[in-house]
């Protein structure tokens, strides 16, 4: 998948979720997804420091 293609799949999904969803229930996801990305980012770097200081 192109960026163009990645970028263009992920705004079709975010617009058909504002159209389907309550103004509440986009909220809630939007803070929702934005906790999970943070929190795999977050495990992304924890397990690239603990490989390093094992090695």
């Amino acid at each position: 998948m192109t960026p163009c293609e990645l970028n263009l799949t992920i705004s079709a999904i975010a617009n058909t979720l504002y159209s389907k969803l309550s103004k509440d229930e986009f909220r809630y996801l939007n803070v929702f997804l934005s906790e999970l990305s943070k929190t795999m980012f977050s495990m992304e770097i924890l397990r690239k420091i603990c490989e390093k200081d094992n090695n």
